[in-house]
């Protein structure tokens, strides 16, 4: 059982769907290509690999709408859109709502390319959602 880091997992992925850049012994910066080039940062810990995608600034939603409300729909989206969870995370001092994935560090790697297709379809439903709320 292979434990990933950053190097091992970017080999891995198919270049054909994924463009990876290591950042360090722990940390990869990946594209994917089937989705719209949609960037996710991915952190490898001992035990487990957290993979996120920015959906957008905490300030755009405030602009549009009550983020108590969209916080609570967040909440309730959790539950349907499976292997995902939300969080709000500070990126170069701007607060940004993310979508996340955790799996384990020795997960194989069929597994992994599930996580990360799956990511990137619901961080493209949330954005939708968040866009049409804009509008």
């Amino acid at each position: 059982m292979e434990i990933w880091n950053a190097s091992s997992l970017a080999q891995a992925l198919p270049a054909e769907s994924f463009s990876s850049v290591v950042v360090n012994d722990h940390a990869l910066k990946v594209q994917l290509k089937d989705h719209a080039d949609l960037e996710v940062a991915i952190v490898i810990s001992d035990k487990y690999v957290t993979a996120q995608a920015v959906l957008c600034p905490v300030a755009a939603v405030e602009a549009v709408t009550d983020v108590d409300e969209f916080n609570k729909g967040l909440l309730f989206a959790t539950k349907a859109l499976h292997l995902s969870s939300f969080a709000i995370e500070t990126i170069n001092d701007v607060e940004c709502y993310v979508i996340l994935a955790e799996f384990t560090s020795s997960t194989i790697i069929e597994n992994v390319l599930i996580e990360l297709n799956t990511l990137a379809e619901n961080a493209f439903e949330v954005s939708t959602e968040i866009s049409n709320k804009q509008a």
